[in-house]
């Protein structure tokens, strides 16, 4: 019986023997062999840094234990205990960790142990893991000669290390002590006072925003900066482990330059004293916390925080909230009262029907945190400057986030838009260009697509300005003039206008209703636009886009400061801004730019005037060219002026009617004549003027049955001054 329970036993520690090298042999299987390969690579390959607990570091000088105390690395000497830097220890076990020999040197012998300072080593090291005696030993010894490396040796075999795991070791416990002088959950932090020698400055925390004494809120990149320091204030080196008076005095800190008190919700406060810069490191300053003995450097950058003067405290932007933040808008005004509020990604208005655009919103919302506060009056200025009390105002609500903002919104005169932040004193003056953030209603969170339509189902245009009324027809394909004069209308440009017209853009919403400072109720300039055939495929640029027939009356206003022009769709609610680009492509005359396509070979007969200059004219005869009563002319200075004459477009159409006087057309002329002396020939006759600058610059000039000054370019000018004997 005995026997049997024997051979069971057995049996059962076979069976766990086999099941642990099959998991074994399964675990190996799990880890790529590229893994397996570089593990075995590895000096200390059986290494784990996560089950390490305990570093022994001798270095003959001094011998330090690093050890862990829960989440904590300590580092020990002579007994003393101190938090350690766990960035460091860090650093030490994952250069052993992941230590990879430059070549392995095998057993060592007393004399090689001598040759690569083995025999009396740089530090021996031991690490300890978790529930386990000694976990390895190595020794570090000798630089390699001409090499970043370091000779070691573990488990009685040589390696040849790189020098960084040198480094890592072959440090002073005081380098390994923790460089942390405060750290801080900010959150806790519900006030601080910085005393500086010329005055005492208080911040406090109200919900999520802090404000100065005078509840003026404190920007964000200042107190952002403040509470990084106390997020983690690290000393750049010790100066001082058990400081006396007189050190204390040494280094500034017996009378502090600054001192920084923090209040803590559940904490005690703390304080932090900067004294005297550094010696021998000017960016750095003496600094200690509360009445610790230990004396520090910090960079300057801290010390600047706390003596910051209290003008850069003050929050010099309009809005606090972040754009992406904001979760709500309020617009109040007189007339009332409107809301958007954000839905996933998308924008819903409230007061009013309809969707917002999120893309109009986010713009506005950008131009708003954009807002920037050029000064400041005393309270005594609100009533003068509109805000006793407003009656305009916007309103925004963060996301998840305790905090609702209110922007009054005041007067405007030459110089300032005025507002102030609810529940601050100060009135606010910012540039007049805030004018077209600040003063908006719901038409501003509108889509930018005005118009939206089918190019190619233009069918006619009529185009008034203080310049010119034209109007345009299209009919089989064919764009002609209808007025002032009658004639072909030129394509591409006619084409280039479809377009504008048909996707036609805002820059910005501006209001619903006009104001009179829009200049809408005697428009400068207007044009009327008719669309025949199927329509767009969407009509949310219109209820009428998708209509047989489509009309749109564009009526253009005032001039907007920056660029552009308040407009409207006449019989829509809603003004915008214009681009000046659309409106410089719109407001111009359509009359054919073509002012000559000739075919050369039909050039019979040229005529060239200069003024002040007797007439020159040149015959065809045969295939050659002589001068009108006189000899043959160089065939191949005709054939370049007519190559010049072929095609050319005006770049500039100046208006109808008379040519204005500064023109000053006659300084030059050509008249070519067509055809071969039948019913078909013609003559067509170019005049040109003085040059004008611009862009693009050119010289006026006019065309025989065209009531229009129209110009060619210089090239063409020049071409034709060269037709002379």
């Amino acid at each position: 019986m005995a026997k049997r329970d024997q051979l069971r036993t057995t049996g059962v520690l076979a069976s766990l023997v086999a099941l642990g090298a099959a998991a074994l042999w399964w675990s190996n299987r799990q880890v790529p062999d590229i893994v397996r390969d570089e593990r075995r690579a590895r000096v200390f390959s059986a290494l784990r840094r996560d089950q390490i607990q305990r570093v022994e570091v001798d270095r003959g000088i001094e011998r330090f234990t690093c050890r862990k105390d829960g989440a904590r690395w300590m580092v020990e000497l002579n007994g003393v205990a101190t938090e350690a830097d766990e960035t460091e220890v860090e650093r030490m076990l994952t250069e052993a960790e992941y230590a990879q020999p430059t070549r392995a040197l095998g057993p060592l012998d007393a004399a090689q142990r001598r040759q690569f300072g083995l025999d009396a080593p740089r530090a021996r090291v031991i690490l300890h893991e978790a529930n386990s005696s000694v976990s390895m030993r190595f020794t570090l010894g000798a630089d390699v000669r001409d090499e970043r490396a370091v000779y070691a040796e573990y488990d009685g075999r040589g390696f040849v290390l790189a020098r960084s795991v040198a480094d890592a070791f072959l440090v002073r416990a005081r380098d390994l002590r923790s460089r942390n002088i405060v750290e801080v959950e900010v959150d806790r932090v519900t006030r601080i006072e910085l005393r500086r020698a010329e005055s005492t400055v208080v911040l406090a925390k109200q919900g999520s925003v802090w404000r100065l004494e005078d509840n003026e809120r404190v920007g964000r990149a200042a107190i952002e900066s403040l509470l990084g320091d106390l997020r983690e204030l690290r000393a750049t080196r010790f100066v001082e482990d058990n400081a006396d008076d007189a050190a204390v005095a040494r280094y500034g800190l017996a009378t502090p330059r600054a001192t920084m008190t923090v209040a803590r919700a559940g904490r005690p406060s703390l304080v932090i004293r900067y004294g005297a810069p550094c010696p021998e490191h000017p960016d750095e300053v003496a600094a200690r916390r509360d009445d610790s003995r230990v004396i520090a450097c910090v960079a300057r950058t801290s010390f600047d925080n706390a003596t910051r003067p209290i003008e850069q405290l003050r929050d010099p932007q309009v809005l606090f909230a972040r754009a992406d933040e904001v979760e709500r808008i309020v617009l109040h005004s007189p007339s009332g009262e409107v809301s958007a509020r954000r839905s996933a990604d998308s924008w819903r208005l409230e007061g009013v029907t309809g969707d917002a655009d999120a893309d109009s919103v986010q713009q506005w919302l950008d131009a708003l945190s954009a807002l920037r506060i050029e000064s400041r009056l005393p309270e005594a200025e609100a009533a003068p400057r509109g805000l006793a009390p407003a009656t305009s105002w916007i309103e925004v609500t963060r996301t998840g986030v305790e905090g609702r903002e209110r922007l009054e919104v005041g007067a405007r005169d030459a110089d300032h838009v005025y507002v102030r932040r609810e529940g601050e004193r100060s009135v606010l003056a910012l540039s007049t260009a805030s004018e077209t953030t600040l003063f908006v209603d719901a038409a501003r969170f509108r889509a930018q697509g005005v118009i939206r339509d089918v190019a190619d189902e233009l069918r006619a245009l009529v185009t008034e300005s203080s310049d010119f009324r034209d109007e345009v027809t299209r009919s089989a394909g064919r764009w002609s003039l209808l007025h002032p004069s009658t004639g072909d209308a030129d394509p591409l440009l006619m084409r280039a206008i479809a377009e504008r017209i048909a996707s036609l853009d805002a820059q910005r919403w501006v209001s619903l209703a006009p104001r009179p400072e829009h200049g809408l109720d005697r428009p400068r300039a207007r044009l009327i636009a008719r669309f025949e055939g199927d329509g767009a495929p969407v009509a949310d640029a219109g209820a009428d886009a998708s209509a047989r027939v489509r009309e749109y009356e564009i009526a253009i206003g005032a001039a907007v400061t920056g660029g552009g022009a308040y407009a409207r769709i006449v019989g829509r609610e809603g003004v915008f801004v214009l681009a000046q680009s659309a409106i410089d492509e719109l407001l111009q005359p359509h009359v054919d730019r073509e002012v000559l396509a000739i075919e050369r070979d039909q050039v019979q007969r040229v005529e060239c005037q200069q003024r002040g200059q007797p007439r020159f004219v040149l015959r065809r005869e045969a295939s050659g060219w002589r001068v009108e009563g006189g000899g043959s002319f160089d065939r191949a200075r005709v054939e370049a002026l007519l190559d010049a004459l072929a095609s050319v477009r005006a770049p500039r159409v100046f208006g109808y009617g008379p040519a204005p006087a500064t023109a000053s057309l006659g300084e030059q002329s050509i008249a070519l004549t067509l055809g071969a002396g039948d019913a078909s020939t013609r003559i067509v006759r170019l005049v040109l003027g003085r040059e004008f600058a611009g862009a693009p610059s050119g010289v006026y000039a006019r065309v025989d049955d065209t009531d229009a000054t129209l110009s060619v370019s210089e090239e063409v000018s020049r071409a034709i001054r060269a037709c002379a004997p």
